[in-house]
């Protein structure tokens, strides 16, 4: 945590309310516990932990600096390790969850697509209720509003390609597809209302060089700027990491060092 901490003091604030495994389950219901402490800083800002815990220990911790004069606005510090989001931020996990292995659709079943498909995962990342599938995929370029008006935005692989992400039915029915794509998707799962992501270094580029997680917003993926872009190479994946029953973005294997996929 930031700050010094001499002549610090400790202040428990107690356990917040958050999701929690249905009684009938055998899992141990989990709790967040909030700490604050208070460094020796002449602006008065506060150094805030937050635990994530279950019967058998610390599921997930944050750490980061509130203000004085604003007990909301917190700002988190970026994990070093393995990641989930929820809440608003990054979290850095404690331990492994339950991820499993992202749904993948059928290579064959995405041929009607006709496009060239880079990676596919079967989830419910608008949050409706029902499966999709959302895709990463390279077709010929088309352009678009965004294309017109910021042609530095958009890359071009060595075919004249651009890459996309779209989320279709599962009869392969187009939900809703990116028509501009400002990073560069490597790998995709698809979550509760949210997709965590791998990003390569250009569309041309087969490799690792950040992950992160976006989240629907009715209209499309939105990147929050309290959850930042991860540096490295990682997973993506996904898991219901604070037992409210909706899977959330999780980044495993993170690695700070560029990573070249196969």
């Amino acid at each position: 945590m930031r700050g010094s901490r001499s002549a610090a003091c400790l202040f428990v604030l107690g356990i917040l309310p958050f999701g929690s495994i249905p009684s009938e389950t055998a899992q141990p219901v989990r709790q967040r516990w909030q700490l604050s402490v208070a460094p020796a800083r002449p602006d008065g800002a506060l150094s805030v932990t937050e635990v994530l815990s279950d019967g058998d220990g610390v599921i997930a911790i944050r750490s980061g600096l509130r203000p004085a004069n604003d007990a909301a606005a917190v700002t988190w510090d970026l994990p070093i390790g393995d990641a989930a989001a929820f809440d608003g931020s990054w979290w850095s996990l404690a331990r492994p969850v339950a991820s499993g292995e992202a749904p993948r659709p059928a290579s064959e079943h995405l041929d009607g697509l006709a496009v060239d498909v880079v990676d596919a995962a079967i989830g419910d990342p608008d949050g409706d209720g029902a499966d999709e599938i959302v895709v990463v995929f390279h077709r010929p370029f088309r352009e678009t509003l965004v294309s017109r008006h910021l042609p530095e935005a958009v890359g071009l692989d060595a075919a004249g390609r651009s890459l996309h992400l779209g989320v279709y039915g599962t009869d392969l029915t187009q939900e809703w597809v990116a028509g501009t794509v400002f990073r560069p998707v490597s790998a995709v799962a698809a979550c509760d209302g949210a997709v965590s992501l791998a990003f390569a270094s250009d569309v041309n580029a087969n490799d690792q060089v950040a992950t992160g997680a976006s989240f629907w917003g009715g209209f499309g993926f939105t990147s929050l700027p309290s959850v930042p872009d991860l540096p490295g190479a990682g997973d993506p994946t996904c898991a219901d990491v604070n037992g409210d029953g909706r899977t959330e973005p999780v980044i495993t294997n993170r690695n700070p060092e560029m990573r070249t996929t196969q």
